[in-house]
């Protein structure tokens, strides 16, 4: 039984799918730290694991890993210590810790690693504040690393987002990562996810304030982005208090946000035949 159960619990952290068989599994706190790693390994994605093992069996350093494993690496450790942070400022009276600092940390640890794209939880998040709850609805929205189990936007679509807005403000032509130059095509397509993501997740959520009235609006967002995010995180009760139609939005959005965003995907990365004319620039006031 106890191989049986260390097994199913790794492949579902390792896989981000946040099942677990028993609450017990929970107690120990070596055990928490295995879920934590397997979780984040299972979330960087398969092209970064690739390309660091392939870093390190050839004994280069951090400069020849690719540009997608250095954001990937770099922005989901920010994440994480990110929410960790913000659990523990936010929350520290309300989840109890006790005087050991060590599980103080693990837990903290856990829980933001966790909820931003595997589900596994300790936590009744309906406890919780609402800028907690707040915090980790943009943890779940951004999500995983391109080519993982996770879902959300994605780290890498997210810093291009980022750096492209801080592009902007200052002026500058290019935006540049790491000594390197981002082409308008991608910045285009991580555009184009970040609407897709935003209308999959605004409409679902005005269906759920309509068929759910009765339900607190934020649990309901809650609710909305960790399906389109396939996160699994829930506020407690919320879901087995949905209606009918609630239970229905909620499905069809978790299955929009894995298969409608990897279709949406494969379709920016597809060549397209350009036309063989050019419309004149136009000039229009923005902002």
């Amino acid at each position: 039984k106890m191989l049986f159960e260390s097994i199913f619990h790794s492949i579902s952290a390792f896989n981000n799918a946040g099942f677990i068989l028993s609450e017990d599994f929970f107690n120990s706190l070596n055990l928490k730290w295995y879920l934590t790693i397997l979780i984040f390994f299972g979330a960087i994605g398969f092209p970064t694991l690739s390309d660091i093992v392939s870093n390190i069996s050839k004994k280069r350093n951090w400069k020849t890993l690719h540009l997608t494993t250095k954001i990937s690496l770099i922005s989901s450790l920010i994440l994480i210590f990110f929410g960790a942070i913000m659990l523990f400022f936010l929350e520290k009276n309300n989840l109890n810790f006790n005087g050991n600092n060590f599980e103080n940390i693990t837990d903290l640890i856990f829980h933001s690693t966790s909820g931003r794209t595997a589900g596994f939880s300790a936590i009744d998040f309906s406890t919780l504040g609402f800028p907690i709850l707040i915090i980790f609805i943009f943890l779940m929205f951004i999500g995983a690393s391109p080519g993982s189990f996770g879902g959300g936007i994605k780290t890498n679509t997210f810093v291009l987002i980022i750096y492209s807005f801080i592009t902007t403000i200052r002026g500058k032509k290019n935006v540049e990562i790491f000594n390197r130059r981002i082409s308008s095509k991608l910045l285009y397509k991580s555009f184009s996810i970040l609407l897709f993501a935003l209308l999959v997740i605004f409409i679902g959520w005005i269906f759920l304030l309509i068929t759910d009235p009765e339900i607190n609006p934020i649990f309901l967002l809650f609710e909305q982005t960790s399906a389109f995010s396939t996160v699994g995180m829930s506020t407690g009760n919320t879901t087995e208090e949905l209606s009918n139609l609630g239970q229905f939005i909620i499905i069809t959005t978790m299955f929009v946000g894995r298969i409608g965003t990897l279709l949406m995907a494969f379709s920016l990365i597809q060549k397209k035949k350009n036309p063989n004319y050019n419309y004149p620039k136009a000039h229009l006031m923005v902002g």
